[in-house]
């Protein structure tokens, strides 16, 4: 670790310190030129001084001689950038030395090469660069930071539990909660909502694929990560097709890489919601749409049937509505329908769903209802809220009603289909009546 001696010139001068990884007669030389510039250097002339110091997270900007007798400068880099993830480093070669072709996981903290012996302007240009790379991956994981990220970790191994949460409570804006069994994690995500899930394939109560398919569906909102013992390409592609964002092998994986995988992982999970929502969600009233609405209703059916309970379904179409649209024009009918799904939200319970299924046709779907007396106090105020002036942008206020039509299961059929067609017809039976209106089939 870095002395407090260190820390102490480090936090008194007001000025950054870089580390020079050099021979140490070259210091002295280093030490003048940076001092002009605003440094404090420190100098290791070996690979574990070099370590000791730059893993701190001091050092802004890391220095190293590729030349210096038995270090490889890479490796340096390499190890010092996995622990110290805002670090830039600048490499020296001699004038006229190309560097290594190799791939490093420090490649994209390294701001540039400085020659040596280094000529004043190209080392202030270098130091300047490497200075901007730093301050914009410190800002990136301040960014980072002000966006958390809750990581579920599914790992019953204690060894590779603490190596993960170490490396995963390194990344800014990660918090991590650990659990053992899937039946743990099933518990957390039902009281705790978590951006990214990360498990193992061997629980002890879950094996391989079954691990990705149950929590998916414990935690469709979560990315699921797959860091497991078995590195195997077909196996990966099935838990991907299964709904895994990403696969990674244990003992592969570096902070930086680890800290890419999360942050994708979580962006690709959201970017799947932000098309279901797009697929399943009205855009105007943001209520469920036609194929939401199914999809619920569908599921609810199934919980239903196995709990012999009823579920209502209820058809509402706006009376009144295309005469407002015909004479305010497109944009007055628009926040009438916004309006009325607004309404319709407040009556409802939150586990309730209120849908539009298109036009001025609105659906609801209750479950767990007292029917003699919830579903027609349900009915009645949404009527007698939509009763309620609209105005307008204009000032003008606009007054419409509802007929509405109610269809229950399993008394008026045992699928989606059936109960909405008894509904439509239940419906149009109250327009019949004389509009505003509810209907039971």
């Amino acid at each position: 670790m870095i002395s407090q001696a260190t820390e102490e010139r480090t936090a008194g001068s007001g000025r950054h310190r870089l580390l020079f990884v050099a021979a140490a007669a070259d210091g002295p030389a280093f030490e003048r030129v940076a001092g002009t510039l605003g440094y404090d250097v420190d100098v290791a002339s070996t690979a574990g001084e070099a370590l000791e110091l730059g893993q701190s997270g001091v050092y802004p900007i890391v220095v190293i001689d590729l030349e210096l007798r038995g270090v490889d400068g890479y490796a340096v880099a390499d190890a010092i950038g996995s622990t110290s993830v805002h670090t830039a480093f600048l490499l020296m070669t001699p004038q006229g030395v190309a560097l290594a072709a190799r791939r490093n996981s420090a490649d994209g903290a390294i701001a540039g090469v400085v020659s040596k012996p280094w000529e004043m302007p190209d080392l202030v240009a270098k130091l300047a660069f490497a200075a901007d790379l730093h301050q914009q991956r410190a800002a990136s994981d301040r960014s980072a930071e002000a966006q958390r990220t809750s990581v579920l970790m599914i790992e019953d191994s204690a060894v590779d539990a603490l190596l993960l949460r170490r490396m995963l409570e390194r990344i800014p804006g990660v918090s991590v909660t650990a659990a053992t069994t899937l039946a743990e994690a099933t518990k957390l995500v039902h009281d705790q909502r978590f951006d990214v899930i990360i498990t193992d394939l061997g629980l002890p109560d879950a094996r391989g694929v079954d691990t990705v398919f149950r929590l998916r569906a414990s935690s469709p909102e979560s990315a699921i990560i797959v860091c497991s013992g078995i590195d195997d390409e077909s196996l990966s592609l099935k838990l991907v097709q299964l709904g895994a964002q990403e696969c990674i092998a244990k003992g592969t994986f570096t902070l930086a890489s680890m800290s890419r995988v999360v942050a994708f992982a979580k962006e690709r999970k959201q970017f799947e919601l932000r098309l279901a929502k797009m697929a399943f969600y009205d855009p105007l009233t943001g209520l469920a749409n036609r194929a939401g609405w199914h999809e619920r209703a569908t599921g609810a059916l199934a919980r239903a049937q196995r709990r012999t309970e009823r579920v209502v379904v209820m058809l509402i179409d706006l009376d009144g509505f295309k005469e407002i649209n015909d004479t305010y024009g497109h944009d007055a009918g628009d926040a009438v329908l916004q309006e009325a799904a607004h309404r319709m939200l407040r009556v409802v319970r939150e586990y309730d769903t209120v849908a539009r299924l298109g036009g001025d046709e609105f659906a609801m779907l209750l479950t767990d209802m007292d029917l003699s007396a919830d579903v027609g106090q349900v009915a009645h105020r949404i009527l007698r809220d939509l009763q309620s002036p609209v105005r307008l942008s204009d000032g003008t206020n606009v007054v419409f009603g509802a007929s509405v039509g109610v269809a229950v299961f399993p008394d008026h059929g045992s699928s989606v289909e059936r109960l909405l067609t008894r509904a439509d017809e239940a419906m149009y039976s109250a327009k019949h009546r004389g509009k505003n209106q509810v209907v039971v089939a």
